[in-house]
């Protein structure tokens, strides 16, 4: 996954740090953990996650839409 080149939301800062990650959240009830993509500004330290590839098709399964 590419990570954005947006400025972070929090501070406006523009150096970030990126990489995956497998995490256990309860919320999910996945069969496994599911594998996000970390976005950190390097500035602030705010985090960025995104769920990445089937475990995203797996919430919009599971999942009811909250809509737009």
């Amino acid at each position: 996954m590419s990570t954005p080149s947006k400025a972070c939301r929090n501070c406006g800062g523009i150096e970030f740090y990126a990489g995956e990650c497998a995490r256990t959240i309860p919320i999910l009830l996945l069969a496994r953990p599911p594998k996000f993509h970390l976005r950190v500004c390097g500035t602030c330290g705010l985090v960025d996650w995104f769920l990445t590839g089937k475990d995203l098709e797996k919430v919009k399964k599971n999942f009811s839409s909250a809509g737009a």
